[in-house]
């Protein structure tokens, strides 16, 4: 095989292969691999980061920020308190409970007022704080969409509407494959030495991080993968069948597919000795006070570890990061608000923890963070919980950020008006491109490159949202 193979073609894959690193996909000991190609067209000379929080399920936005002025209240407690009989209490937050959670009306059209969940205190203080804001209501659309051209399936439509397929639509950029995340760490290659980690997966969906040459390192909040053999020193309890493995696999090969499959392998294990070399084995105590909420692979414990990556990243001398983590259980069509409430409590601490790193780091002004979901909710009950959605409402923080305001149009609150697909489903009056486009830019992408990723951004005025500070 090897005499159909120029030596210098030969060299050239081996040049790739080594380096690949970690990612889900495929596994050769445990570990995935990431190719690079040279693909990047844009130049920085700053540190930004992208952290992508994906809420898994349909996040109920209705019930994260809730509706405070008495009219738009009274709409909403209407369509979700429990049966006169009592036989179930509802899903509706009461008012009482939401003054001390009650936000700045900036953004707002007269006389509405907003309130986040009772549980989200913390992300209550970094609203205030000016560096997170809201987005309102945003979701899938391909054109601007009225209610009567949406029943009438009279303009272009994400398939699968009200489905949990359309989760992947929200991370999806140009094409059928990737996401927009990969594709927009491709443009940055070139500035990034240890390319690897451009695109960094903490617990999200990894599709996200899939671009035509990147695919995504994947570690846990615990650290990197382990090959167990080679980090304890023992081999089903022989240190010289540790040695022989370690060997094995980074023993050169005349097959030049097994060659390149070694190439690999070792180039993973190299990275990953190269992340545990800066990051350490342990929490430092600044992550343990920064992120007390920390827990097993939590959220609070995800984002402790994209900070300390994020620490890390200017002295790789790394340019441009991009991180996704995830939580799940948002599907929430029974249980009441209880279950809710404590998910996306547990999404505002997190987040509050993750600020407060940022800040401790001096790196607030470099990260931003933000959130998705596969959809909205309905505003109509069930009897104990809600159906699938469209439109919803996203958090988006960071020093950068325009914040302590919204952005966007805000809905009315109700049904029956111009913007209820059904149920109280919101019809979304802000794409997802277009948010997508605005964080792209701020990380430094070109208007002409965002409109290749992008491509149903051209059909939106782009830029107007003010997401971030001039």
């Amino acid at each position: 095989m090897n005499n159909l193979i120029s030596p210098i073609t030969r060299r050239a894959i081996l040049q790739k292969a080594s380096a690949l690193a970690l990612a889900p996909a495929v596994a050769p000991l445990g570990l995935g691999l990431m190719g690079m190609a040279n693909a990047a067209t844009q130049t920085a000379n700053d540190y930004k980061a992208l952290v992508y929080v994906f809420l898994s399920g349909g996040n109920d936005a209705y019930n994260t920020v809730v509706p405070y002025d008495p009219t738009n209240y009274d709409q909403y407690y209407l369509r979700r308190k429990g049966d006169v009989s009592g036989n179930y209490s509802g899903i509706a937050v009461l008012r009482s409970k939401l003054a001390a959670t009650a936000l700045s009306t900036k953004g707002l059209p007269s006389g509405m007022q907003m309130a986040l969940n009772p549980t989200m205190g913390g992300l209550k203080r970094v609203f205030d704080a000016g560096r997170a804001g809201i987005l309102m209501n945003v979701g899938l659309l391909k054109v601007p969409t009225t209610l009567k051209q949406f029943k009438d399936r009279s303009v272009p439509l994400h398939g699968n509407m009200f489905s949990h397929t359309q989760s992947r639509d929200w991370r999806r950029g140009a094409g059928k494959a990737g996401g927009w995340g990969g594709q927009v760490a491709d443009l940055f290659l070139d500035d990034n030495p240890a390319a690897s980690l451009s695109c960094i997966n903490v617990g999200g969906p990894g599709d996200f991080l899939v671009g035509g040459s990147v695919r995504g390192y994947r570690t846990t909040p615990a650290g990197p993968a382990v090959v167990s053999a080679l980090s304890s020193g023992k081999l089903f309890g022989s240190a010289a069948g540790a040695q022989a493995l370690d060997a094995l696999i980074r023993q050169p090969s005349d097959h030049l597919m097994s060659d390149i499959y070694t190439a690999a392998t070792r180039g993973a294990l190299d990275l990953r000795q190269t992340v545990l070399d800066k990051i350490g084995t342990s929490v430092p105590a600044k992550y343990a006070s920064w992120f007390p909420a920390a827990s097993g692979g939590n959220l609070a414990a995800q984002l402790q570890m994209v900070a300390r990556l994020i620490e890390q990243g200017p002295r790789l001398d790394m340019k441009r990061q991009i991180f996704i983590v995830g939580l799940g259980g948002f599907d929430k069509h029974d249980g009441g608000d209880a279950p809710h409430a404590s998910l996306i409590g547990s999404v505002s601490t997190a987040l509050e923890q993750f600020d407060a790193a940022m800040m401790g780091l001096n790196m607030a002004n470099s990260v931003t963070a933000f959130t998705g979901s596969d959809f909205g909710r309905q505003l109509t009950s069930n009897g104990d919980g809600t159906d699938h959605g469209w439109g919803g409402h996203q958090l988006i923080v960071g020093g950068a950020v325009n914040g302590g305001r919204f952005f966007g149009e805000a809905p009315v609150t109700g049904t029956g008006h111009s913007h209820d697909a059904r149920g109280g489903a919101l019809l979304p009056t802000t794409a997802t491109e277009q948010l997508s486009v605005e964080l792209g830019r701020w990380f430094g992408v070109s208007d002409a490159d965002l409109g290749a990723i992008f491509p149903n951004s051209r059909n939106f005025d782009l830029h107007k949202l003010g997401v971030f500070k001039a």
